[in-house]
């Protein structure tokens, strides 16, 4: 998780296992994805405004 520590999640939408589910679902919550067998997990980060520069 450290490689992502200057990152922050903007959103997690889910393409479930069948299409009547929705297509797209955007913020979806976890309990969604964990109900998928196969379901696609679609994140969006961005680069925090972080002054500490390694």
């Amino acid at each position: 998780m450290e490689y992502f520590a200057e990152l922050e999640i903007m959103e997690f939408a889910l393409i479930p296992d069948a299409a009547q589910d929705g297509g797209l679902i955007h913020y979806a919550i976890k309990e969604m994805a964990s109900a998928q067998a196969y379901g696609c997990g679609c994140f969006w980060f961005r680069k925090t405004d972080n002054n500490d520069h390694r």
